[in-house]
């Protein structure tokens, strides 16, 4: 079950599914997002495809621009999060800052594909997958801090 809700620590409305525990969509005029740990009695388990970024392109003058461009600028993730869906925060290019917490074990593909001002990212000890081009066209990005694993 879908539901639309504006929640504290975030400056506009999101959609969260009940059922999973996943952040399924959001305004496009949100440029802070400290997500809690639980909305409407449901812990936050995970950001979901395109929660806040986008996928779909539109041409422009014979360019790709995105279909939706978000404002974005900072996110908190709670230690309840153990996801980070595919596009979840792509095109997002005004992100500045985003905590990842330790109990994320997956970041999907393109997760912050052209995320431009993006400049350091702290990967946790917990992750278990990075997907394709998760950090691509991110030009900004001076640094990433991966942790030292024995996983393959």
């Amino acid at each position: 079950m879908v539901v639309e809700v504006k929640v504290p620590g975030i400056n506009g409305k999101i959609k969260f599914d009940k059922s999973t525990g996943t952040i399924v969509g959001s305004d496009e005029n949100i440029t802070q997002a400290i997500i809690p740990t639980v909305i409407e009695g449901v812990e936050v388990k995970a950001v979901g495809a395109q929660a806040f970024g986008c996928e779909s392109m539109k041409e422009d003058d014979f360019r790709y621009q995105p279909e939706r461009e978000s404002k974005l600028k900072f996110v908190e993730l709670p230690h309840t999060v153990t996801s980070i869906g595919d596009n979840a925060f792509a095109w997002c290019k005004d992100l500045k800052i985003i905590e990842i917490p330790d109990s994320v074990i997956e970041i999907g593909d393109s997760a912050f594909e052209s995320c431009r001002n993006l400049v350091t990212v702290e990967i946790p000890n917990s992750i278990e997958s990075i997907g394709e081009y998760a950090f691509y066209f991110c030009n900004g990005l001076k640094s990433i801090k991966i942790p030292k694993t024995e996983k393959n």
